[in-house]
């Protein structure tokens, strides 16, 4: 399953999109400052995410 996902900075509040098939790995990553495209604009509110089954799906979406 491949979801894409968006975080609201409560910094800057700028919204940033993303996709990933493992959710909860890339979150991580995001909260804990690994992401250089978010780094600086930490911290993160997931607002919302969608579930879909391929990642051509996901990534035309996204």
């Amino acid at each position: 399953m491949w979801h894409i996902y968006i975080l609201r900075s409560s910094k800057d509040h700028q919204l940033y999109i993303g996709s990933t098939n493992d959710l909860e790995r890339r979150l991580d990553e995001h909260y804990s400052g690994k992401v250089p495209a978010t780094r600086t604009r930490l911290p993160f509110v997931l607002e919302g995410d969608i579930a879909l089954r391929t990642e051509n799906k996901a990534r035309a979406l996204e």
